[in-house]
C-alpha cells in the first residue's frame, strides 16, 4: 500500500538534495573568496608596512640605502614574505638625498608567490605594490 504521505516526505527530500547540491558551491565560493580576499589585505598591509618602515629609516640624517634594504628585509621577514620573490625601489639614494627632499619607497610582491588558495574563479591582482613617500630630515 502506497501512503501519499510518504510520496510527498520522499519528494521533499528529493527536492531537499536538488536545493543543496545548487547551493553549495555558491556558498562554498564565497567562503573561499572572502578568506583569499581577507589573506590579500592582510598581506597589502604588510607589504605597506614594510615600505613605510623602510621609507621612516631612509629620512632619518645618516641612512644609507643598505640600511634601509636591512630594515625592509627585516620587516618582510617578520611577515613571513621574504622568499616572496619581493622587489624594492628607491627614488633616489638616502645617503644623497638634502633635507627637504621626497623620498619614495616602493615595495612590490607577485601575489601567485603568496596566495592563500589560489582559487581559479576568484579575480585577484598580478602583484601587490605598497608605497610609501616621505620628507628627508634635517635643517633645511
Amino acid at each position: 500500500m502506497n501512503h501519499p504521505g510518504a510520496q510527498r516526505t520522499a519528494r521533499r527530500r528529493g527536492l531537499a538534495l536538488i536545493e543543496t547540491a545548487l547551493t553549495l558551491p555558491l556558498l562554498l565560493a564565497l567562503v573561499v573568496g572572502a578568506l583569499e580576499y581577507g589573506w590579500l589585505f592582510f598581506k597589502f598591509q604588510q607589504i605597506n608596512g614594510a615600505a613605510r618602515h623602510g621609507a621612516r629609516i631612509g629620512v632619518t640624517v645618516p641612512a644609507t640605502q643598505s640600511q634601509v634594504q636591512t630594515a625592509i628585509d627585516q620587516m618582510m621577514a617578520a611577515a613571513n614574505l621574504q622568499a616572496s620573490g619581493y622587489t624594492v625601489t628607491f627614488s633616489a639614494d638616502p645617503a644623497a638625498l638634502l633635507p627637504g627632499e621626497v623620498l619614495t619607497i616602493t615595495v612590490g610582491v607577485p601575489y601567485a608567490n603568496i596566495e592563500l588558495v589560489g582559487f581559479p574563479l576568484i579575480p585577484v591582482p598580478a602583484s601587490l605594490t605598497g608605497a610609501t613617500s616621505m620628507v628627508k630630515e634635517g635643517p633645511l
